[in-house]
């Protein structure tokens, strides 16, 4: 170190104090500033909206129960693609390479998909039924977590259980919408 500096740790220690120190007061000047710019504009409907909208996110824990639906939807989708690949190896006679690469899909797993296709039938079976199980206990699971976001969201009492209607509706929805865009991939391909 040169004369009177002091060593590198110490220097930058008191470098680090300093921006959080300076990161601080920024953040609470922009604070301020925000709070006078929603005081003057508080009576205006677009911004009395912005407020009601965040006050009933905060209300419901918005952050909260979109995380859970997110969560929920990727465990939805994990045994549907099983299902499909089981079932695309029922129609290896019909699926080939280029279908699989149309459809969208990539890397390992079209591989996967590819190799699926040349399994044998109890394989094949395996992967169907593993995968429908999956489905239903998966969309059961979603199916509870969007009745409770709408309950939330409602303002109505939370149910602890989705109905077997509820049940079958969503996971038929969610198959006809994964159908439909197998369906409109395959039509722009061709």
């Amino acid at each position: 170190t040169l004369e009177g500096e002091p060593p590198a740790e110490e220097a930058l220690s008191v470098t680090g104090i300093e921006r959080l120190i300076g990161r601080h007061s920024r953040l609470a000047a922009s604070q301020a500033r925000l709070d006078e710019l929603l005081e003057r504009h508080r009576g205006r409907p677009v911004v009395q909206v912005a407020l009601m909208l965040h006050n009933r996110d905060q209300e419901m824990a918005g952050s909260v129960v979109s995380s859970a639906l997110a969560f929920r939807l990727f465990l939805f989708v994990v045994p549907l693609l099983v299902f499909a690949v089981g079932i695309a190896g029922f129609l290896g006679d019909i699926v080939d390479e280029t279908d699989v690469g149309n459809a969208g899909i990539g890397g390992a797993l079209a591989a996967q998909i590819d190799s699926a296709l040349s399994q044998p039938n109890a394989t094949r079976w395996l992967a169907v039924l593993g995968g429908l199980f999956g489905v239903v206990l998966a969309g059961r699971t979603l199916s509870r977590v969007l009745v409770a976001a709408s309950c939330l969201a409602w303002r109505l009492p939370v149910r602890p259980k989705a109905s077997v209607r509820a049940v079958v509706t969503i996971i038929g929805l969610l198959l006809g919408l994964t159908l439909a865009i197998v369906v409109v991939n395959k039509l722009r391909n061709d």
